[in-house]
């Protein structure tokens, strides 16, 4: 073979492993693609409860539950291997799926309420799924910023005082 094959062949084999890639990593990028889409209709049906919208907060939740659905028959039997030894794995997957389809529920018996309060538990649970893995995503590092700024929110108004010693031992 002549020089100029072989390097065509070589960088063909480069940029077919960089596009394949390890089948793992490719499971646990459509796992987050996958749950990322859910979680924002999630969000969605989240916040058009709390504008009280709850017609566009059931079409929201439809597709979030639909998604969720699709999420769980593939991945649920089979996780990615980063998420191969987490015992709560299924408890999780399921879990979020029952609050979705209990939510719409809720919200197809005029009960709003309700439903917001089913669905609250889903963000943390989520991140609590990934934190237990080591996984990180974008979210969960905007969610820590805004636990953190809900801490220093007291502040607000009444700076603290930190001419007084007890002050910095708080």
């Amino acid at each position: 073979m002549t020089a100029f094959v072989l390097r065509v062949l070589f960088v063909a084999g480069l940029l077919t492993a960089g596009v394949c890639g390890p089948a793992g990593a490719n499971a646990l990028h459509d796992f987050l693609a996958d749950s990322a889409v859910a979680y924002g209709h999630y969000r969605t049906a989240v916040n058009y409860l709390r504008t009280g919208n709850t017609d566009l907060a059931g079409l929201e939740l439809e597709q979030a539950r639909d998604k969720w659905s699709a999420l769980d028959g593939r991945f649920g039997p089979k996780p990615p291997d980063a998420f191969a030894d987490d015992p709560k794995w299924r408890e999780t997957l399921h879990e979020v799926g029952a609050r979705l389809k209990g939510a719409l529920g809720e919200i197809d018996e005029d009960r709003a309420g309700d439903a917001a309060r089913t669905l609250a538990p889903v963000r943390d649970m989520l991140g609590d799924l990934r934190r237990r893995n080591d996984i990180w995503i974008f979210s969960d590092r905007v969610n820590e910023l805004s636990d953190a700024m809900d801490r220093l929110w007291r502040f607000r108004k009444a700076p603290p005082d930190f001419a007084e010693p007890k002050t910095l031992e708080q």
